[in-house]
């Protein structure tokens, strides 16, 4: 009797340990669903297998489970792997760095979703409120990183790391770029090199991991172009047959069925997750649309928007003519014979909001911009790289070294100074500028200038200078020999034009007393 008392015993223990496991096995399943489920972000729904009923009476699911775009999966992919990377060493530096990349994490996820919006709705036209809202908030983001590098300004080392990846998030705009994002992307990724190069001048054998993490940022914009490459080569990719985006939400937004009982969730399969958002039924196409390039021309307008408005008149006005509250629309008053509409005035140069100056590297060209005053210097580092000087004023500016070319655009009584210069070098739209050549320079070019002095070396005797609408244009030639002047010689402005067996030919004027 007792081994058969302890045999009974060990059964019952047996099938209580069995018990034990099946129900451990079942709530690591949901919980593995649950995590998947949050994780990926997606609305999705179990499809209907089977009747599985719990009492009499009960209905079996029949809503059917909706796939994420391979777009999207392999956006997720790319964050799994090469973004995850990133933020793990950003996280292992901490500080300044850490909070550019939480922004990033932030900017990767809008992004993800906004790619999965683009995969459920058709091309937006340029004007919609929709599309422009939705993109704010990555706009935001990519400035935040900026914000941060310019707090940083004054520790160099930690400037560098900065800027860096405030050169690189650029990349991540490609969204809006057609048709060619992958070279946009590269040429973002270049920008960042010139200070993933200073990073690793500036580290190298002392600690190995900022230029680890370096590299994993330079990765992860490798990644994002690879990404591109194979799901949006001409841009992003849209949905033709979609619905409307002003009618879109995002997944997530729906509430999720109520929970199965106690009693039922021991013996059905894992609880599915919530369900997808409802299927936006696609309005008539609109007449307008719009490339999604010059959607951040129109945002950044500011002001200047409303500049097509017009004045609505007493006549046009509804609660003072009742006669058009029934109508549809307004009619359009008649046009004046002869009569044309008044040009939009210009705003004054003092209320034009002045944009911060800049000198910086993009790419192989110098970018030097928006200076007042001052001195700035330019190093140069090879005959690949070229400059293009801005809306300066009452600046100098030097430029070392041989390069391939140099152009000055509405700039005001700014003085340069450069040494070699292979290809060419040109002053436009310019008035009250001085230009000096130390070294060589196979052409100039001077285009709707004023007041430009040209000081010359003697190895640029053999330079070709073209003019075209210019007025007061001196060129001063150095001396055969180191103690001689320079020689001036004024530009003709005056040209006259005769003709000449039947050709036109064309001399400038000379003036003899």
């Amino acid at each position: 009797a007792n081994v058969l008392f302890a045999s009974v015993i060990m059964s019952s223990e047996q099938e209580l340990f069995h018990s034990l496991i099946r129900r451990l096995e079942t709530a690591t399943q949901r919980l593995e669903t649950f995590v998947q489920t949050q994780a990926s972000g997606s609305a999705t729904t179990s499809a209907a297998k089977g009747s599985n009923s719990v009492a009499a009476g009960t209905c079996p699911d029949t809503t059917a489970e909706v796939e994420l775009p391979p777009s999207v999966l392999a956006y997720d992919e790319f964050v799994a792997t090469s973004v995850k990377q990133y933020l793990d060493a950003s996280e292992a530096l901490g500080g300044a760095i850490q909070e550019q990349a939480e922004v990033i994490q932030r900017l990767v996820q809008l992004q993800r979703d906004f790619i999965l919006m683009a995969s459920q709705v058709r091309l937006p036209p340029m004007t919609e409120s929709g599309f422009s809202d939705s993109l704010k908030p990555l706009q935001e983001c990519i400035s935040t990183v900026d914000e941060v590098r310019t707090r940083h300004r004054a520790d160099k080392a930690l400037f560098e790391e900065l800027s860096a990846v405030s050169e690189g998030v650029g990349a991540f705009g490609w969204i809006v770029i057609e048709p060619t994002p992958v070279p946009y992307i590269q040429d973002m990724k270049d920008s960042a090199q010139f200070y993933v190069n200073r990073v690793l001048k500036t580290f190298k054998d002392k600690d190995p991991k900022p230029i680890e993490w370096v590299k994993l940022f330079i990765a992860m914009l490798t990644g994002l172009a690879e990404y591109v490459k194979a799901y949006h080569r001409t841009g992003l990719t849209w949905n033709p047959k979609g619905g409307d985006i002003k009618n879109y939400q995002k997944p997530g937004t729906t509430s999720a069925p109520a929970p199965p009982s106690a009693s039922a969730g021991a013996a059905s399969s894992p609880a599915p997750p919530p369900p997808p958002p409802p299927v936006v039924a696609p309005p008539p196409p609109s007449a307008g649309g719009g490339s999604m390039a010059s959607v951040f021309q129109e945002l950044n307008k500011g002001e200047a928007i409303t500049a097509g408005l017009r004045k609505v008149s007493k006549e046009e006005m509804t609660h003072k003519n009742p006669a058009l509250r029934s109508g549809t629309a307004v009619p359009a008053p008649p046009a004046a014979p002869g009569k044309r509409a008044p040009p939009v005035p210009t705003k004054p140069r003092s209320l034009t909001k002045k944009k911060p100056p800049k000198c910086e590297l993009v790419n192989d060209k110098w970018f030097v911009e928006n200076y007042e005053g001052g001195e700035v210097s330019v190093e140069t580092t090879g005959m690949r790289q070229s400059v293009y000087v801005f809306n300066c004023q009452n600046t100098t500016i030097q430029v070392h070294g041989k390069f391939g070319a140099i152009t000055l655009d509405k700039c005001h009584k700014v003085g340069t100074v450069i040494d070699t210069v292979v290809a060419t070098a040109e002053v436009i739209n310019s008035k009250s500028v001085k230009f000096q050549i130390t070294g060589q320079a196979p052409a100039l070019l001077l285009d709707k200038c004023d007041g430009v002095e040209v000081y010359l070396s003697r190895g640029c005797s053999d330079i070709e200078i073209t003019t075209a609408k210019t007025s007061e244009i001196n060129i001063s030639l150095q001396g055969a020999e180191d103690d001689q002047d320079f020689k001036e010689c004024p530009v003709p402005e005056q040209l006259r034009s005769v003709f000449k067996g039947g050709k036109l030919v064309t001399s400038p004027v000379e003036h003899v007393g």
